[in-house]
């Protein structure tokens, strides 16, 4: 019990340092229009200026940012017609997407780890070391596409299935209201960064009549599958970055 109430002790002083310092998020290259919203003030980004959690990031239909969170070894790729939040009063969550297309990289943490997530209207992911591309469309549905590494996927709501992992090859579709859909993706790595549609239309992993060949139900246990443990470890190592611009 002792040793509870030191860890509990330790999450409740790092969440109060986290609260007092919000993380800066630096516009490491721009493209086309992209505009900060930060306490009701609007401003356009340029390279090298820097951002604060709760403060929104939009590109318009051809903007693209590249935002990178040094002290959490993360990187974001926003592409064109995207809205997210950095930060969020949620410990854990570096960036919330609200709509559009997000890429993400995050390097293989080698001290005491700290969690990770990205928000989406229908789940957390939450990661260790990987990279991956995450869709929302205008109802709040969300795509993910996992290129390297492994990640976890926490659906949200009073439904929400078990929490599942979703490993580099593989997408996943996540909506309200029912199980995330987990299968091979129909897309590479490059079609994504280019926008291009997989061929047959649908969602990645998934055929016009819905589960495709080698789809898994996100309600169960990932068929047998062994999975790493709740903290997402098991993911590879840190990546360069080399999408986008």
């Amino acid at each position: 019990m002792k040793g509870i109430g030191t860890i509990l002790a330790v999450m409740l002083l790092t969440g109060t340092a986290q609260a007092q310092e919000p993380l800066r998020y630096d516009f490491e290259s721009l493209r086309g229009k992209v505009t900060v919203s930060s306490e009701g003030l609007q401003s356009v980004a340029r390279q090298g200026d820097a951002a604060r959690g709760g403060d929104r990031v939009m590109t318009n239909w051809r903007g693209r940012a590249v935002v990178a969170v040094a002290e959490r070894g993360s990187r974001f790729e926003i592409f064109a017609s995207t809205r997210v939040k950095l930060a969020t009063d949620e410990p854990g969550v570096l960036v919330e997407l609200e709509r559009g297309r997000l890429k993400a990289w995050f390097d293989k943490l080698t001290d005491v780890p700290i969690e990770r997530f990205i928000k989406t209207p229908g789940a957390i992911l939450a990661v260790r070391g990987t990279r991956y591309g995450v869709e929302v469309d205008g109802g709040g549905e969300t795509v993910l596409n996992v290129f390297e590494g492994i990640v976890e996927v926490r659906q949200l709501g009073p439904q929400a299935a078990p929490p599942l992992f979703v490993r580099a090859g593989e997408s996943c579709a996540i909506n309200h209201g029912s199980a995330p859909l987990v299968g091979p993706m129909h897309r590479s790595e490059s079609d994504w960064d280019h926008g291009r549609s997989m061929s047959g239309g649908g969602h990645p992993g998934m055929s016009g009549d819905g589960m495709a060949p080698g789809m898994r139900d996100g309600g169960m246990r990932d068929g047998g599958m062994s999975g790493p443990s709740s903290t997402g470890h098991g993911g590879s190592g840190g990546s360069t970055h080399h999408g986008g611009e």
